[in-house]
């Protein structure tokens, strides 16, 4: 009798079959479960821009209000008062906001696709930027799971054999002088039990490019061997017909198959971890006989597992028993039992192109990566050894020894382990959720369908394009389509500078509000009158905070993006470095505008002292969106000359509708402006000029209290 759990697709043949269980109850029903009782939070740029949304209406109703106040005291008409404070709540406001907000995360979705990542859900997209542990399966995403058998072991004999790739093209060598022809028997019959104790399949596409394998690639190592040994896997079936098999099980570690045999009897096989199969053996296939596996032999297959598992080698043990009648089913516990161990089989699994330098690139960003696999330890930690990850074995665990430790010492053990091999599937999500408790940001890999919980729990879910199922991929934020650990970095430096690139915009279109409301302020107190009309504040919010905000927004990459360490959940969007920026450049260019209308007045008169200030204002902040570029920790180093085109064409359209707002006279006839002249333009510039060396020069640098005030 086999189980079929729900989702089970029967494809031929003829069964009876009775249900044991159903709904909840059902393995998927478990699962399901599991997937709706993980509420995914919001993440810390949502949180933030609810916050700020909150913040500002609060401040631009006070504001407004104490304006219009101000004006009636100074006998202003309250008309003239009303339309002006309506059209500063709205200046204030900046409506670009989720506009440029949204793009930033929109466009930098565009390249991640083009990068193999595919993002399932845009708020989540920031979220990458700030991860500080990357929980992360070995084969497949950091290896190329194109497994190659090197190393054979049977009893006091150990086989090399050559080859690459799925091709069954390769030599048997004995690395002991007196290997003879028995010693080459127990390798064939070490073969012949892997071959058949497989259910994948290999096969030559002569049309297309080669031996493709249809299964798990570690059976189909185990075929390509057998093949390059002359042992057909339909020949053998043929032979000796499978009557049950036991399939792998996470808890077993191992899986068994019942053949018959010619004899009328029936053979039992069962491939597994050494550890799994060494438990269940009491004997060992020596020159051909079944003799017994005495201490010392045991010693000696448990020092080449070690061996060959310290070299970065996935190791299998095999075994067999012969029963004299055959049994109606495959009882487990009680066939699985006394056994002969047939040997060891090794086979590597290459790290992937690029997977070191993207760990190395991560170690510098301050992101941790922790490997999860169901490898052996010493195999998982050879594997990151050579791939940068851990260089001391107390780096690397079990989940068994993890979860044997108490309460404080897991916790403890957690912040530093890189390496945990024979993890299950319920010990990632718990790994997840222990990480998450201890404030990381997690991101989590998976393919498999009980990976969907972790996927899920995890504040970023990774999804193998590739090799996962359908419910990994509907769990996760982020699917990557090429298999690839270094695509995953990839995505979280994209994450970095997308958030960079909203925190940047944001703190334009803040400082841009901030200008229009401190503009109209000062220019009340100085006895300037209102600096801009109504229209001319609806105008400079318009076209001064869209096109430059984009500019910033639409930015491809920022300096040393991925040499600093993830920022906190805790973080705010704007700290008090950008907050003291925000409220410089915007006192600043206020002070600006009303010098521009002053010097105006001694120079030409009062009769374009809105279009000097519109006009003043508008350059002013066109510099300032490429003054933001440069602020504090978005310096971009050596790359000065490079042509920014989004900032170039948003630029452009900003001095565009400026000068159309000036010179267009059906526009400047609604708006109520008039041209400038040279006198008044040569003001405007030289003053537009100032603002951006001043602001630019205290933004890169930070002197004193500047800096101090930067880094808290």
């Amino acid at each position: 009798s086999t189980a079929a759990f729900q989702g089970t697709i029967v494809v031929g043949g003829r069964a009876a079959g009775i249900i044991f269980a159903t709904g909840a109850r059902t393995k998927l029903g478990r699962l399901g479960t599991l997937l709706s009782e993980i509420v995914s939070g919001e993440t810390p740029l949502e949180a933030d821009l609810d916050r700020l949304g909150h913040q500002l209406t609060i401040l631009t109703i006070a504001v407004c209000v104490g304006l219009a106040v101000l004006g009636l005291i100074q006998h202003y008409p309250i008309h003239k008062m009303l339309e002006t404070s309506i059209a500063l709540a709205v200046a204030a406001i900046p409506e670009g906001l989720p506009v440029v907000a949204t793009l930033a995360l929109a466009i930098g979705i565009g390249r991640m696709v083009r990068a193999r990542a595919l993002v399932r859900r845009l708020a989540a997209v920031e979220t990458l930027g700030c991860t500080s542990v990357i929980c992360t399966d070995k084969t497949g995403t950091l290896t190329e799971n194109r497994m190659l058998v090197t190393d054979l072991v049977t009893c006091r004999r150990h086989f090399t054999l050559s080859g690459r790739g799925y091709e069954p093209v390769g030599q048997l060598a004995c690395a002991e002088s007196d290997g003879g022809s028995l010693g080459e028997a127990g390798a064939l019959q070490l073969l012949s039990a892997s071959a058949l104790c497989n259910d994948a399949r290999l096969e030559n596409h002569a049309d297309s490019d080669g031996w493709h394998v249809h299964g798990d690639p570690t059976e189909g190592a185990l075929l390509s061997a057998a093949l390059k040994l002359g042992l057909d896997q339909d020949a053998l079936n043929r032979d000796h017909p499978r009557i049950a098999e036991s399939p792998f099980d996470l808890n077993r570690k191992r899986m068994s198959t019942l053949h018959e045999c010619t004899s009328g009897g029936a053979l039992v096989l069962v491939k597994g971890s050494p550890e799994s199969v060494f438990d269940i053996c009491n004997y060992v296939l020596s020159e051909g006989a079944q003799v017994s596996l005495d201490g010392e032999t045991r010693a000696w297959f448990s020092k080449e597992n070690s061996r060959l598992a310290n070299a970065g080698l996935r190791v299998l043990a095999v075994a067999s028993k012969e029963i004299a009648s055959q049994p109606v089913c495959l009882d487990s516990g009680a066939l699985e039992a006394d056994l002969c161990l047939l040997g060891l089989i090794a086979m590597s699994d290459r790290p992937k192109e690029h997977v070191k330098e993207a760990i190395s690139s991560c170690q510098a960003a301050g992101i941790r990566v922790i490997m999860l696999t169901g490898d052996q330890k010493a195999t998982a930690a050879s594997i990151a050894a050579e791939l940068g990850m851990a260089s001391a074995p107390c780096a690397a665990t079990t989940g068994a020894e993890l979860w044997a430790l108490s309460e404080d010492a897991l916790q403890r053990v957690l912040k530093e382990i890189t390496v945990i091999a024979r993890v299950t599937p319920e010990m990632k999500l718990d790994i997840v959720r222990r990480l998450q408790a201890a404030g990381q940001i997690v991101a989590m890999t998976g393919d498999g369908v009980n990976d969907a919980p972790a996927l899920k729990q995890a504040n970023i879910g990774v999804a193998m394009g590739q090799a996962g199922t359908d419910l990994a991929r509907e769990a996760s934020d982020l699917v990557i389509t090429d298999d690839n650990f270094a695509t995953i970095v990839k995505a979280v430096e994209q994450g970095r500078i997308i958030y960079e690139n909203i925190k940047c915009a944001v703190a334009y279109l803040l400082t841009a509000s901030l200008t229009s409301v401190l503009a109209i302020t000062i220019g009340l107190f100085a006895n300037q009158g209102l600096l801009l009309l109504p229209l001319q504040l609806l105008w400079l919010n318009l076209i001064m905070h869209i096109f430059p905000g984009l500019g910033i927004a639409l930015q491809t990459s920022t300096s040393n993006i991925m040499s600093r360490p993830p920022r906190l959940r805790t973080d705010k969007l704007l700290d008090r470095f950008e907050q003291f920026q925000i409220t410089l450049r915007a006192t600043v260019v206020s002070i600006a505008a009303v010098a521009a209308i002053s010097i105006h007045a001694a120079v030409s008169g009062q009769g374009k002292a809105t279009s000097v200030a519109l006009a003043t204002l508008s350059a002013s902040l066109l510099l300032q969106s490429w003054s933001w570029l440069y602020a504090g920790r978005t310096i971009v180093q050596g790359k000065g000359l490079r042509i920014n085109w989004p900032m170039l064409i948003n630029t452009g359209l900003g001095a565009l509708t400026l000068t159309a707002a000036i010179y267009f006279p059906p526009l400047a006839g609604i708006l109520g402006t008039a041209a400038l002249g040279i006198q008044d333009f040569a003001i405007v510039t030289c003053l537009s000029l100032a603002t951006f060396l001043v602001t630019t020069a205290l933004g890169r640098w930070h002197p004193g209290w500047l800096y101090r005030l930067h880094r808290q």
